[in-house]
């Protein structure tokens, strides 16, 4: 069934502290779970709502990495972690910008 309009959009920023690792993740707290959602910063994070894994591709001194990278979820927050700030999208004093989609 093809719907039309079944979804809404937000955008929000947030600032990076520069930690990293699975003892201090990225939280990224949402009104809702998106269904998919965009993380722009030095580099571009594409997840969906509720997977433990997200794509990756940071610009990393001239050059860039691309993976994945391990995610989870409580309800509507977002938790990343990652072995560097950059690759956990959480570089010091950088400002991120996300774009949610919500089903409808």
């Amino acid at each position: 069934l093809n719907k039309k309009g079944n979804c809404s959009i937000s955008t929000f920023t947030y600032t990076g502290n520069g930690s990293y690792g699975p003892e201090a993740p990225t939280v990224i707290s949402f009104p809702q779970q998106p269904v998919a959602y965009i993380i722009f910063g030095r580099g571009i994070l594409i997840g969906r709502g509720g997977d433990d894994l997200a794509g990756r591709v940071v610009s990393i001194s001239g050059g860039s990495s691309v993976g994945a990278v391990v995610t989870s979820w409580s309800g509507s927050t977002l938790r990343i972690a990652d072995h560097k700030a950059d690759h956990q999208f959480n570089q010091d004093q950088t400002i991120y910008r996300v774009i949610a989609f919500y089903a409808q």
